[in-house]
């Protein structure tokens, strides 16, 4: 059956699937990673566009944590681990639960420095706050996001985050639903925002 060929924009018929030549593009780029024009530098050049434009509609996903409905405790709603050095790059989420009355803007600053553990430097909020929130060190390299239900039956909203796409391959932002009715107890830190004044 033909398929279509995105590199040259002609059918093509032959008994390999689109995934097996898709692949052997691939491998051939990087062997002759110069060739552009050819099929495999145009599926490379497209693979890095298509990835490129889920990391920045993934950044203004909304999110909702809801786990233990009507149990007080903290939500784990992002994990922050580093791979790289120079992670000066500021980190922005915005988030809010029930009753606040407009949400907060987290700004996390890490230290520069040539390491793949940089202490933070800055952790300051805009907007409201009606609950307590935490950023815990819960290993080398790696900083949870913590925040508390304002009542048992409380949602945290992340509405969006931001975070350097040049700096993705130094530090990578995951998400869950941990449940935690204290802060780690183990964290080797533990900080909490303060307010901006700027």
């Amino acid at each position: 059956m033909p398929y279509y060929d995105i590199g040259h924009g002609k059918s093509i018929t032959n008994d390999k699937t689109v995934t097996e030549q898709g692949k052997q593009a691939v491998d051939a780029y990087q062997l002759n990673p110069s060739e552009s024009g050819t099929m495999a530098y145009d599926i490379k050049q497209l693979t890095d566009q298509m990835e490129l434009m889920k990391t920045m509609a993934d950044f203004y996903k909304s999110r909702n944590f809801d786990a233990n409905p009507g149990t007080m405790g903290f939500m784990k709603i992002a994990t922050i681990k580093f791979k790289g050095k120079w992670n000066n790059s500021l980190i922005m989420f915005e988030v809010s639960g029930r009753s606040w009355i407009i949400p907060a803007q987290l700004y996390l600053l890490f230290d520069n420095s040539a390491s793949n553990d940089p202490d933070i430097i800055s952790f300051v909020y805009t907007g409201t706050i009606l609950t307590e929130i935490a950023l815990c060190k819960t290993d080398i390299s790696t900083w949870g996001l913590y925040v508390k239900k304002n009542e048992a039956h409380d949602m945290i909203y992340l509405y969006r985050y931001n975070y350097d796409v040049l700096k993705l391959q130094s530090g990578i932002i995951s998400f869950s639903d941990d449940f935690v009715t204290e802060l780690p107890a183990n964290a080797l830190k533990t900080v909490r925002p303060t307010l901006c004044n700027a």
